[in-house]
């Protein structure tokens, strides 16, 4: 899914010429809708993660007493690894969700006010093309122009202090025991 401007659900991107000298080198060009869709998968995920984690669980309470020993201690063990793996999984594909609706939320809210900003772009456009000409409409932009910067340097900030991604945490398979006895 690949999140670019045009979505239908996405706030709509204003044209004409006023907003071409104000928010149009501005606007986001990533679709707020399908961050929000790729939140949903992102939980979607965590779920199926997490009742995964709940599954072997209940199958290492269940079968506790097949093996004994050595055996049965490492299987216990696995499949308790395997248990807090899914569980540590399932918060990290949760924080990529909470940072998606972040991003989804910090896009939309500016291109609300972008579109804002446009809206008074147009009626500064047409009231000083009637008062001064094309020279004073283009003049009059500049205010416009300058509250847009602002906009996205407010928006990059809001975006650079989301919560970072848990990381990735580590399999509990296929680990090899760690010798450096010399």
């Amino acid at each position: 899914m690949a999140a670019v401007v045009g979505n239908t659900g996405d706030v709509p991107r204003p044209t004409g010429k006023a907003a071409a000298l104000t928010v149009l080198p501005y606007w986001p060009s990533i679709s707020e809708t399908e961050l929000q869709a790729l939140a949903d998968d992102e939980r979607a995920t965590a779920k199926a993660v997490a009742e995964y984690a709940a599954d072997v669980q209940r199958e290492r309470a269940r079968g506790a007493e097949l093996l004994e020993g050595q055996a049965g201690d490492a299987r216990n063990t696995l499949m308790l690894n395997m248990t807090d793996h899914g569980y540590e999984s399932a918060d990290y594909y949760d924080s990529r969700a909470g940072a998606l609706d972040s991003f989804h939320a910090i896009v939309r809210g500016n291109k609300t006010d972008l579109n804002r900003i446009a809206d008074a772009a147009d009626e500064a456009w047409n009231e000083a093309q009637s008062n001064g000409g094309t020279s004073a409409a283009v003049a009059a932009m500049a205010p416009l122009n300058a509250e847009a910067a602002t906009l996205q340097s407010a928006a990059l900030g809001d975006i650079a202090a989301t919560p970072a991604i848990l990381p990735l945490p580590k399999a509990p398979v296929g680990e090899t025991p760690n010798n450096n006895s010399a």
